[in-house]
């Protein structure tokens, strides 16, 4: 508690997906409520609608991460369907959810403009932000993979450099978002 007076901070919720459990992330969110904590959820929206829906007035923002707009792409790629991500995603903001979208610019995989341009149309099209979050890769989950005694089936991946950066924030800009890079 002192942690959070002095640096006026809150809690962040993030994983793997909170959503995944949505019962004790509830749980968790009412506590940080009740000891006056700010709350911002980190999450990719695939879940439900009602249990998305279930803690938004126990979150003062979403941060709101998307990948690729394509949804058999999306699906190739993640293994899931972007439908209920987006579907959500529009649901949150016709509430008035605070809501702050991520965009993760990975080489090869989210990084043409094709999907950048269809990315910034998504979120331009939101009612309550005009903000997007660029979460560039890194190589950090390296460690990780290592860790785990699993295969790196990213040790070739580059990492995005200025030249990819500012082409991604220019199309996002070219749609009338404000574009953060979040390194």
């Amino acid at each position: 508690r002192i942690f959070y007076d002095q640096s006026g901070g809150g809690v962040t919720i993030s994983g793997g997906e909170p959503m995944g459990q949505p019962e004790f992330l509830e749980a968790f969110l009412i506590l940080c409520k009740e000891h006056g904590l700010s709350t911002v959820l980190d999450t990719s929206g695939f879940c439900e609608y009602d249990s998305i829906a279930g803690v938004a007035d126990l979150v003062d923002c979403f941060y709101y991460d998307l990948k690729l707009a394509n949804p058999e792409r999306h699906s190739e790629v993640t293994g899931v369907s972007n439908q209920p991500i987006l579907r959500n995603l529009k649901k949150l903001d016709r509430a008035g959810a605070g809501i702050v979208p991520r965009f993760a610019l990975i080489p090869g995989f989210t990084d043409s403009d094709e999907n950048i341009m269809a990315i910034a149309g998504i979120i331009s099209g939101l009612d309550n932000t005009s903000r997007v979050g660029i979460i560039p890769y890194n190589r950090m989950c390296r460690d990780k993979s290592a860790r785990f005694g699993l295969e790196d089936r990213m040790k070739d991946m580059p990492e995005n450099n200025e030249g990819s950066l500012a082409r991604a924030r220019r199309l996002f800009e070219d749609h009338g978002l404000i574009a953060e890079s979040e390194d």
